[in-house]
């Protein structure tokens, strides 16, 4: 079985059985769609001072090209804070995969500012960017997505 057939069968899998907003592992590629708007990702151990947020949209469903943009936060796995910004995107063109970098130092400072330290596991969620305009709820767009840390060297305070 080639990569992309394996990657779109668990794609399929993880869609088939999790419900909105299910939480799944940071290497794992789930679904965003009208039946599913909001990922979540469990994320490990809070970043070292170098390491950014890296979401990867691995293939793109938008029959009618309407403009799609995406919405990222972070929150502690345990829920005690509101879900904090991280980065917002959109495709362009609005069928073209892509990698999104984003910086979480902020947000994670705004957690820790809330939790009195630094949080040590993490929810990322993505999710349709209501302020993007078109509902992608109405219409017929997936993005398989997933997410994760990843070092760049040179980004730490």
């Amino acid at each position: 079985m080639g990569r992309s057939c394996a990657r779109r069968l668990a794609t399929a899998l993880l869609v088939g059985c999790l419900g909105p907003a299910a939480t799944v592992a940071s290497n794992e590629v789930a679904t965003l769609a009208p039946a599913s708007p909001r990922l979540e990702f469990a994320l490990g151990a809070t970043p070292a001072a170098d390491a950014v947020l890296e979401v990867v949209v691995l293939e793109v469903r938008n029959p009618k090209n309407v403009p799609v943009g995406v919405l990222v936060t972070l929150q502690d796995s345990a829920r005690k804070t509101v879900p904090v910004e991280v980065m917002r995107f959109a495709l362009f063109p609005a069928d073209k995969p892509g990698r999104f970098i984003g910086r979480a130092d902020k947000a994670l400072d705004q957690l820790a500012a809330h939790l009195g330290a630094r949080p040590g596991r993490l929810i990322l969620a993505v999710e349709f960017d209501p302020a993007a305009g078109a509902a992608p709820a109405r219409s017929s767009v997936e993005l398989s997505v997933s997410a994760d840390w990843v070092a760049m060297p040179g980004t730490g305070r």
